[in-house]
């Protein structure tokens, strides 16, 4: 059973989004779009909130809302709401999956520009003066 982050931060449980090739189908649909791809990139190491996405992909908010929500259905990020802000992480049990995107993406020079975008936020910014 997957699980989400409630707005105390405790752990949810919620329903997967299927077992066998239904949920593999769900996975390969939130995979099949490059934004989805570089939000997982990104999310790699960190946590990250929706604003911070939309900053660095350069889309609207409710887009990149769109693109979590699928990412969250295929059980590939859990997400926790702080205030109005909605803050997603990589979700835990997806080795594979993420061993997958990592490898293909590390060549991807969006990805790499993504990356360094990041760090150069987190090195200016207060981690706790989100949005």
């Amino acid at each position: 059973m997957m699980a989400h982050m409630r707005n105390d931060a405790t752990v949810e449980p919620r329903a997967e989004s299927g077992a066998g090739l239904d949920g593999l189908r769900e996975v390969g649909r939130a995979l099949g779009d490059v934004g989805r791809l570089r939000i997982l990139a990104a999310l790699r190491d960190r946590e990250l909130c929706v604003c911070h996405l939309t900053d660095l992909l350069g889309l609207d908010t409710s887009t990149v809302s769109r693109h979590v929500g699928a990412l969250r259905r295929a059980g590939l990020v859990d997400v926790r709401k702080e205030g109005r802000w909605l803050h997603c992480r990589r979700a835990r049990g997806q080795r594979r999956v993420f061993g997958l995107v990592d490898a293909m993406a590390a060549g991807d020079p969006r990805v790499a520009e993504d990356l360094s975008a990041l760090q150069a936020a987190e090195a200016c910014a207060d981690a706790a003066d989100c949005c």
